[in-house]
């Protein structure tokens, strides 16, 4: 197979650059990299979802997203990939974190009918699950990590409203305890847990107030201190998307701000001690788009890498960025990758060359403009080479875009429906609660905020839902209502 490499633009000058390599995976049209970690063999494991869009929209065919796991060499060149779908056939699974086990096997985190949990072997065979969802609505398992008896996840469960929840197991999946923190406060989720050197447990993301949350735990799941942060605008939510422990004792947390409800944001670098007291705190490429911290990591020069989402916008425009800082925050280098389309960092990982490994998805190297998991091998400068020839499409509009996927109501934005704009909505049962339609080809349309049912006024409560919209090909989005 003939190699091509890649000309990306730094800084305003054009570099040729051959260190790392760059390869996109999935068969469907929206398929996401949600978690990447290095394996037993020198190898990746990426984890994220599938959204399998073949069937028709308004009929019974099962349709909807799993859980999928794609395993590769050094190179990124496949060695395996599964999907998973839970005892219920939920329909959205989705796999949002996955982690090396202490055997070589590994234990990942998602949603299905409820939180999630699977245990896999090596080649990716289930060992076996566990649903959680009890009396709630709707759960989703954010971050798992292992411990010496077992396991602890962090995420969120629905009662009334979205709820910050952490949950222990042991070996074999069996619940130890399970606490739910700022209930009653409103929408409050768990993104990113890390085991503490006391036996404790520290998570980081939404909090009362629309705060980015950090909450201090014991070994039980008691509380021994929380830290709000309201660095934003009152009116739009701050978040904490990566908690990673440093050198010092302390931590690093990466996320958004936003600084008003037009979506003028900034990516922010959080900088603590043991006890929660802010050390420092930096932000990054204020635009009027939405810009997102989604994973950090401390670089053994003691400084941070941090990989983000820049200049997202309604236009179907998005950059992954990467971030280099000194220890104290301030920046080093910064690089942009992406072409004309939607392309999106979620997760990054140290390499034992000094280089770095990404996932999240790309449109702009994907053969046909559609959704597929990205994996980017960079060097310890952010250097990125091509393994494989990927061109970039030529930009196209995109069917339908989210404003806000978070809040009392969201705005559709959507383009290029010959014969008008047909969608369904599903809550996170899988449960068809409503339909949208329009004759116009491009257009507006506002859904949630007392819009109910069929119609009817006012019937929806705060929780998940999957906005499902059909013009041949299916496109699936997911939205959060809120009180």
């Amino acid at each position: 197979m003939p190699k091509r490499a890649l000309l990306f633009l730094f800084s305003g000058f054009f570099i040729f650059v051959h260190a790392g390599w760059i390869k996109t995976y999935g068969e469907h049209v929206a398929v996401y990299g949600l978690w990447v970690e290095r394996t037993s063999d020198s190898g990746y494991i990426i984890a994220g979802a599938d959204n399998d869009t073949t069937h028709n929209l308004f009929t019974s065919k099962p349709f909807g997203a799993s859980l999928i796991l794609v395993k590769t060499d050094s190179l990124g060149d496949t060695l395996w990939t599964k999907l998973y779908k839970d005892s219920q056939n939920s329909l959205f699974a989705w796999g949002r974190c996955i982690q090396k086990t202490a055997d070589g096997e590994y234990i990942a985190t998602g949603s299905g009918g409820g939180l999630w949990l699977l245990r896999l072997d090596d080649q990716g065979d289930t060992l076996w699950t566990k649903m959680v969802k009890q009396e709630y609505q709707s759960a989703d398992g954010y971050c798992v990590r292992c411990l010496e008896d077992g396991y602890v996840v962090s995420g969120q469960m629905q009662y009334e409203e979205l709820t910050f929840y952490i949950i222990r197991f042991d070996t074999t999946g069996d619940t130890l305890w399970s606490r739910s923190y700022g209930r009653g406060f409103g929408t409050t989720i768990g993104f990113s847990i890390q085991p503490a050197a006391d036996g404790g447990f520290i998570v980081t993301g939404s909090g009362p107030e629309k705060g980015l949350w950090i909450l201090r735990t014991d070994s039980l799941g008691d509380t021994l201190w929380t830290k709000l942060y309201k660095l934003g605008d009152p009116l739009t939510y701050d978040e904490g998307h990566s908690i990673e422990p440093t050198s010092d004792g302390g931590w690093i947390i990466t996320g958004a701000v936003d600084y008003s409800p037009a979506e003028y944001g900034a990516i922010a670098l959080m900088k603590i001690d043991s006890l929660g007291d802010t050390l420092w705190t930096k932000y990054y490429d204020y635009s009027a788009a939405d810009e997102d911290g989604r994973s950090v990591k401390q670089t053994p020069d003691g400084g941070f890498i941090v990989v983000a989402t820049k200049d997202y916008s309604m236009l179907g425009k998005g950059s992954i960025w990467l971030l280099k800082t000194d220890s104290a925050g301030d920046t080093l280098w910064t690089r942009t990758y992406g072409g004309k389309l939607q392309d999106r960092g979620d997760c990054i990982q140290l390499t034992p060359d000094g280089g770095f490994i990404i996932t999240g998805f790309t449109e702009s190297f994907s053969p046909d403009g559609s959704k597929q998991v990205l994996l980017m091998k960079l060097d310890s400068l952010g250097l990125l080479g091509i393994a494989e020839p990927v061109t970039p499409v030529a930009p196209v509009l995109p069917l339908l875009e989210i404003d806000k996927s978070l809040g009392r109501e969201v705005t559709l934005r959507y383009s290029n429906f010959p014969h008008g704009f047909h969608a369904c909505i599903y809550d996170a049962s899988g449960r068809r609660v409503d339909e949208l339609h329009s004759s116009q080809t491009h257009g507006t349309i506002q859904w949630g905020g007392g819009r109910g049912c069929y119609g009817c006024y006012g019937c929806y409560g705060p929780g998940v839902y999957f906005i499902v919209a059909d013009r041949g090909s299916r496109q699936v989005e997911k939205v959060v209502l809120v009180k």
